[in-house]
């Protein structure tokens, strides 16, 4: 099954398929097997994993391997040293035939760039002559040799000629340019290429970066803060917690100071690090200081104090986090909380039930003293909308009267009953009449608008707030990394294609695009050329920067290229112009990119597309409908000519699946015969901008 050390690729160049375990645990020895299947069949492979002693004896001596082209890495241990690779003596030239001429290394096919998603391995080829007599290859990392470490594999397949580095799991650290260097006493040649870490798709597919304390910093405190300082107080302390493994758990107290202290979580006496299933968060309205965490291990379980500083003081509260027992005899009954105000979630075992607040007897008007007023429920302080990072805490809080008789709350979603389930916590404190519900772990299926609803006997009243999840590592969240041309570089080009070159071609030249501003732009032509072309993007003359707004893609099939904005600026109008080249010459198309003014007249209207196969996207305004495509009378078949047999439409190439990277422009294509009379063809879609 899928975990956040377990990484899986196929890599088409040299048709292997690797499986990363980021670091191996004792519960990852055993049999492994790779099934492959095609339409035609299927074959495997399998092998078994073992972990070594952790204590060898003095007599143990580090594993050559049995391909002496396969260098391992210097044990961390020893003063490190150049990643070499030197063909074992097996490769040497035979000395009972003719002696080999000698000739100096060459490069053949030179390394690629290459962009990999953090914690992936990065494969990087090249085919080298190695020369006779036989040399020696060094890898370089932005001119300085590569040091020998646990996460390098460099071979050098002799009959190809093929070498290759392998670096497991990959981290931002090693971004940069790499260099082979291959030498023999004639001479030497190398090849150089840059690779880049882009951000993985999921902070839980990451590895956690170098451990951090889990802490909260303050803001920098105003002046009128440092003029009537305050120490900081526990006013809640944190409770002791019997989470369930595998399930989400909170951990928070109320504090308050002035200025805004600075938190520092601590477990069992040490600074707590940062890890991928760790969050914390200060909530500064409600004064809360918040540690989840997403998923509760074992390791989890200890002492957990929260210190929280300013310059007047500090204070501290403690909690102790342990695990359920995971098989409950049949007499255990479900933990009462001890704050019956606070309503646990719905086992999953029950039926599914809205989730309600209703506050407990304890809260109760006293039947002693005189009879309260009756009254309908009221909204003192609305809702508010929130906007949280995915995998983050959400709190919404609402200051509600609940009311004579004391009513009941119920949480809706999108104008139905929130389902009760492990990551809701809600509750309903009398005395403040606040009312809170917490979301843990924020999903991108949590968005939607949100209301909760206050009612007794006496009446009704409510009040709603919209919630917007951000992705946690989305590019657009990420300052963006050094500029540099917008390209689309060309795979190396294959011997077949470089015996019938022919130079690139525009077949269709980019459009003038008029666009609404804030709204997604996709620029594209058709550009064909042998080898594929090596593509850059100008604009107004100049060439135009990286962004994270910015995206550019060569769909080799379509021999179509794109530029995707995503939400265009008024500094996108301007000129723009694709330039492709390959070994053969160069072809060029430009465009020009305005912005509709924001405030059209009645008298305007939607903009038909001069290709009429284009669909335009559904304006908001409009009825729904399914997404049509109608050929337009250029392409009705002649009525001059002989009537056409009748045939019903058939597809000839179907649709093929679509992984696509997020932000990325997507490109369905299939070849289809409308049929006679000409067919019409209709796809359902949801409606949506392009990206």
């Amino acid at each position: 099954m899928t975990s956040n050390r377990i990484r899986t690729k196929y890599d088409v160049p040299t048709k292997q398929v690797v499986l990363q375990i980021t670091d191996v645990r004792p519960e990852d020895v055993g049999q492994y097997l790779v099934v492959a299947t095609n339409p035609a069949g299927q074959d495997s492979t399998g092998t078994r994993v073992t972990i070594a002693p952790e204590k060898p004896g003095a007599e143990d001596r580090a594993k050559v391997p049995t391909d002496k082209n396969h260098m391992k890495n210097q044990p961390e241990g020893k003063t490190p040293r150049p990643l070499n690779v030197v063909p074992g003596p097996e490769h040497q030239p035979s000395t009972t035939g003719p002696p080999e001429e000698q000739r100096a290394p060459r490069v053949i096919v030179p390394l690629s760039d290459n962009v990999v998603e953090e914690s992936m391995p990065v494969i990087f080829r090249s085919t080298i002559d190695i020369g006779s007599p036989i040399g020696t290859f060094t890898w370089l990392k932005n001119g300085q040799p590569l040091v020998e470490g646990d996460r390098y594999i460099t071979t050098y397949d002799m009959k190809p000629k093929i070498l290759t580095l392998e670096i497991l799991d990959a981290k931002p650290s090693d971004q940069g340019t790499y260099t082979v260097r291959a030498a023999n006493p004639l001479g030497t040649d190398e090849t150089t290429a840059k690779l880049a870490i882009r951000p993985a798709t999921s902070p839980d597919a990451l590895p956690s970066a170098a451990p951090k304390p889990v802490e909260v910093k303050a803001p920098i405190p105003t002046k009128e803060e440092m003029q009537q300082v305050q120490p900081p107080k526990v006013i809640v302390p944190l409770e002791n917690v019997e989470a369930t493994k595998g399930s989400p758990v909170l951990l928070r107290a109320t504090i308050v100071g002035t200025p805004t202290p600075n938190f520092v979580w601590l477990k069992d006496g040490q600074p707590l690090m940062t890890s991928n299933r760790i969050r914390t968060k200060y909530d500064a309205p409600t004064k809360q200081v918040v540690l989840q965490i997403t998923d509760v291990r074992p390791e989890d379980v200890g002492q957990y104090v929260v210190l929280a500083t300013n310059p007047a003081g500090q204070d501290s509260t403690g909690t102790t986090l342990t695990i359920a027992p995971e098989k409950p005899t049949a007499g255990d009954r479900a933990k009462i909380p001890t704050d019956k105000n606070r309503i646990k979630n719905q086992p999953e075992s029950e039926k599914t039930r809205p989730l309600n607040v209703v506050p407990g007897v304890e809260h109760q008007p006293s039947t002693t003293g005189p009879a309260e007023e009756q009254r309908p429920p009221r909204v003192i302080v609305p809702l508010s909308d929130n906007v949280v990072e995915e995998s983050m805490p959400v709190i919404f809080r609402s200051t509600i009267d609940a009311g004579s008789p004391l009513g009941t709350f119920t949480w809706l979603k999108d104008g139905k009953p929130l389902v009760e389930g492990k990551r809701y916590i809600t509750t309903y404190d009398i005395k403040p009449k606040i009312l809170t519900l917490e979301i843990l772990d924020a999903r991108p299926s949590d968005q939607g608008t949100y209301t909760v609803r206050a009612a007794n006997p006496l009446g009704t009243d409510e009040t709603t707030a919209k919630l917007a999840i951000r992705p946690a590592t989305s590019p657009d969240t990420l300052p963006s990394a050094t500029p540099q041309p917008v390209e689309v570089k060309a795979p190396v080009p294959t011997k077949e294609e470089m015996q019938q070159v022919q130079p690139p071609k525009v077949v269709v030249p980019l459009e003038n695009v008029e666009a609404t501003k804030g709204s997604p732009v996709l620029l594209r032509a058709t550009i064909v050329g042998t080898p594929t072309p090596n593509f850059v993007w100008l604009k107004d003359g100049q060439p135009l920067m990286t962004s994270n707004r910015i995206r550019t893609k060569y769909d080799a099939p379509t021999k179509q290229v794109v530029l995707q904005i995503t939400d265009v600026r008024p500094e996108d109008v301007g000129q723009y112009l694709v330039v492709a080249t390959n070994p053969a010459g160069q072809d060029s198309t430009g465009t020009t990119l305005t912005i509709a003014p924001e405030k059209p007249t009645a008298g305007d209207k939607a903009k038909v597309p001069t290709d009429k196969n284009r669909i335009k996207n559904q304006p908001e305004s409009e009825t729904l409908r399914p997404l049509n495509v109608v050929p337009g009378a250029e392409h009705q078949p002649s009525t001059t000519g002989p009537a056409e047999e009748q045939r019903p439409p058939r597809v000839i190439v179907p649709l093929s699946d679509n992984v696509v990277e997020e932000s990325m422009p997507i490109i369905f294509r299939s070849t289809i015969d409308a049929g006679s009379p000409m067919g019409t063809l209709v796809r359902s879609l949801k409606y949506a901008s392009i990206d």
